[in-house]
């Protein structure tokens, strides 16, 4: 009888075993169909940096045919026409000539609005003076800038070298001014990207 007693309580223990791995495998296969995913989707808007060069006095009739002494207005500025703020530079080439007072010099001269712009660079090669200009803040979308200067005077050139048309080309730069590399300033930009 004491194996028989062995025998029921072996029984008792496989049953309980069996039951125990049926419960698992149900449950496991529950929990195979418990499940859940999720997305987030985040909309990010791409800013720009676009502007517009303008010279709202400039009128070019009065370019024609100048004298020594004349005085012309021109007044460029430059407007943040993008969605994210700006540093801005305008750079001025303009032509070198024979003075009649001797040597060589701009054939136009102006006063720089030193409130509000700081000259970068200035540098003559051949017969081309380039000078480049920063705005002293970053430009906000929608601002515009105040004139780097209202107007430009025609120097004492030498009428007997100096013929035909001369042409000042003012170029207007700009460049995001947030989230640029760490120590990059204002003046550094320009190097950096337009240099």
């Amino acid at each position: 009888m004491g194996e028989k007693k062995y025998m029921k309580k072996k029984s008792k223990k496989i049953l309980a075993i069996i039951v125990a791995a049926f419960a698992i495998i149900i449950t496991g296969g529950v929990i195979a169909y418990l499940t859940d995913t999720d997305t987030a989707t985040n909309t990010f808007t791409v800013g720009a940096v676009s502007i517009d060069l303008t010279e709202d006095n400039w009128n070019a009739t009065n370019a024609q045919n100048v004298v020594p002494g004349q005085v012309i207005a021109k007044d460029p500025k430059i407007a943040n026409t993008g969605s994210n703020s700006a540093y801005v530079y305008l750079k001025v080439e303009e032509p070198v000539v024979n003075l009649s007072a001797g040597g060589t010099g701009p054939l136009f001269t102006y006063t720089a609005n030193t409130t509000n712009w700081t000259q970068l660079s200035t540098s003559t090669s051949g017969s081309t003076k380039t000078t480049v200009y920063y705005y002293k803040t970053a430009l906000a979308s929608g601002s515009t800038t105040q004139a780097l200067f209202n107007n430009v005077t025609v120097a004492g050139f030498d009428q007997g070298t100096v013929t035909g048309s001369k042409n000042i080309v003012v170029t207007a730069y700009a460049i995001q001014s947030n989230d640029l590399p760490s120590g990059t300033t204002i003046s550094s930009a320009y190097a950096t990207y337009f240099g």
